[in-house]
């Protein structure tokens, strides 16, 4: 089974008021075999007081993370772009995701997820822009690679919210890219 947010966890955790590390044995024991990436938006506390602020912060998503892994879950890891943040908020997200990964090697990929503006309250209240351009769901993928490299080599491009025309470039080996202009 493939389940459970860091979100998740931590609010699971708190309410039946046990440490991270315990409710997580608990959901092994019961059948849970990995966990998403997910609640992860970006992990920077300037744009989750904004975008996500009834959300965990960065410490803990990390800190939930980390407990998960220590305990042999493997797990996705996300970025959700294209709303309030900026260049830097991506690099800083993608530097604590390597971090994490250096320090216990289980994230399985990365997956960057355009935000997809249309019902998100934030843009309905003129506070987000509509997701990300073409060119950074193309960028975010070619900064991830970098980044990343060789720590998570498997950076998967997310087809219902990227589309299938940036979906097959983020996806060719980068000594292709260029050639697909």
């Amino acid at each position: 089974m493939h389940a459970f947010s860091a979100l998740e966890i931590y609010q699971g955790a708190q309410t039946l008021g046990i440490p991270v590390v315990e409710f997580l044995g608990e959901l092994k024991s019961a059948g849970l075999n990995t966990l998403p990436g997910t609640a992860a938006e970006i992990l920077d506390d300037e744009v989750r007081i904004v975008l996500c602020a009834d959300k965990i912060r960065t410490r803990q998503w990390l800190d939930v993370m980390r407990a998960a892994h220590s305990v042999g879950f493997r797990s996705t890891a996300t970025i959700m772009f294209g709303h309030i943040e900026t260049y830097q908020h991506w690099a800083r997200h993608l530097l604590r995701v390597r971090n994490l990964q250096c320090e216990t090697g289980g994230f399985t990929e990365f997956v960057p997820l355009p935000v997809v503006h249309m019902e998100a309250p934030i843009y309905l209240k003129g506070r987000a822009r509509p997701g990300p351009t073409y060119r950074e769901a193309i960028l975010m993928h070619a900064v991830a690679r970098l980044a990343l490299n060789p720590v998570i080599p498997n950076i998967q491009a997310s087809g219902s919210s990227s589309g299938p025309k940036a979906c097959a470039i983020a996806c060719r080996p980068a000594s292709t890219i260029s050639a697909a202009r």
